[in-house]
C-alpha cells in the first residue's frame, strides 16, 4: 500500500516536469513569433516613412515653384494695374483716394439713413449735394474700375433708398378747392387756413401760376396751402426788406444779393422797396 502511494508520486511529478519542459518551449517559439511580426511591420512602417518623406520633398518643391509663379503672377497683376492707371491718367494714390471718398460718402449716408424724417428734412440740402458728387464720380475714368464700379453700385442703391426717405420728409402740400363767393382774404381768415386775413399773401405768392389777379378767383380752383417753409423759400415777416432778407445767414449771408430775389419774385414785387408780409418768395 505504502510502495503504491509513492509510485503515484513518482509518476505524478513526472508528469510536471514533462508538462513544465513543453509550457516553456510553447512560450519561447510565441515570444520569438512576435519578435519576428514586430520586426516585419516596422520594417513596412520604416518604408512607408521613407517614402513619405520621399513624397513631402516633391510636394515641397513643387508649393516652391508655385510660390515663385506665384510671385511672377503678382508682379505682372502690379505691372498691369499701373499700366491700367496710366492709361486712366491716374496714379495709385489718386485711385485710393477716389475709393475712400466713396466709402466715406457710404458712410454719410448710412448717418443720414438713420435720421428721423424732420432732422432729415433740414438736412435736405445735403442729399442734394450727395447726388450731385455721385454724378461726378460716375463720369471719373477711375469708376471702371472693377473694385470702385462694384462699390459705386452699392453707394448709389443706397443714395436710392435716402432719395425716397427725403422725398417723404418734406413737407405734405394741403389744398383748398375754391367756392362761389370766395375771395383770398376770406379763405386766409378760415380757421383751418391761417385763421389771419392779411395771409392772403401768403396764398397768393405760393399760388402764382393759378393766380394771375389777387382779385378774380373763380369756383373749382385748387390752391396749396403753404404750410411750412420748405428749401429755396423764405417767408416775409413784418419789417423785412430785399437787402435785409439777403444778408440774413439762412439766405445769402450778403446784402447785396438782393437782385438776386427780386429778379426770382418780380412777378409778386412791384416795387423792390415794397414788400409785404406773409408773401412766400423764392430763393434761387
Amino acid at each position: 500500500m505504502k510502495i503504491h502511494s509513492k509510485f503515484l508520486i513518482i509518476l505524478f511529478l513526472g508528469f510536471a516536469v514533462i508538462l513544465a519542459t513543453n509550457t516553456s518551449s510553447v512560450f519561447a517559439q510565441v515570444e520569438k513569433l512576435t519578435i519576428e511580426e514586430y520586426n516585419k511591420q516596422l520594417a513596412q512602417c520604416q518604408q512607408r516613412e521613407r517614402a513619405a518623406k520621399a513624397e513631402i520633398a516633391k510636394l515641397e518643391e513643387e508649393i516652391s515653384g508655385l510660390k515663385d509663379r506665384l510671385s511672377e503672377l503678382d508682379n505682372s497683376i502690379a505691372a498691369m494695374k499701373q499700366e491700367i492707371y496710366r492709361l486712366l491718367g491716374y496714379n495709385q494714390e489718386q485711385i485710393d483716394a477716389f475709393y475712400r471718398e466713396l466709402q466715406n460718402i457710404r458712410r454719410q449716408i448710412n448717418g443720414l439713413l438713420a435720421l428721423s424724417l424732420e432732422n432729415l428734412y433740414e438736412r435736405l440740402d445735403e442729399v442734394d449735394e450727395i447726388g450731385e458728387r455721385l454724378d461726378e464720380m460716375a463720369a471719373d475714368r477711375r469708376a471702371r474700375l472693377p473694385n470702385i464700379a462694384a462699390l459705386l453700385r452699392e453707394v448709389q442703391g443706397l443714395y436710392e433708398q435716402l432719395k425716397a426717405k427725403a422725398e417723404r420728409a418734406k413737407p405734405k402740400i394741403e389744398t383748398y378747392d375754391v367756392v362761389r363767393g370766395d375771395y383770398l382774404w376770406k379763405i386766409a381768415r378760415k380757421p383751418n387756413i391761417y385763421g389771419d386775413p392779411y395771409a392772403w399773401m401768403r396764398i397768393y405768392s405760393f399760388n402764382r401760376t393759378e393766380i394771375r389777379n389777387p382779385d378774380l378767383i373763380y369756383p373749382n380752383q385748387v390752391f396749396k396751402i403753404h404750410r411750412q417753409v420748405e428749401r429755396g423759400q423764405y417767408l416775409v415777416q413784418r419789417g423785412d426788406f430785399l437787402r435785409r432778407i439777403a444778408g440774413l445767414p439762412q439766405v445769402y449771408n450778403d446784402p447785396f444779393q438782393w437782385k438776386k430775389i427780386f429778379e426770382a419774385n418780380n412777378t409778386i414785387i412791384g416795387d423792390p422797396n415794397l414788400i409785404y408780409p406773409h408773401t412766400v418768395l423764392y430763393v434761387p
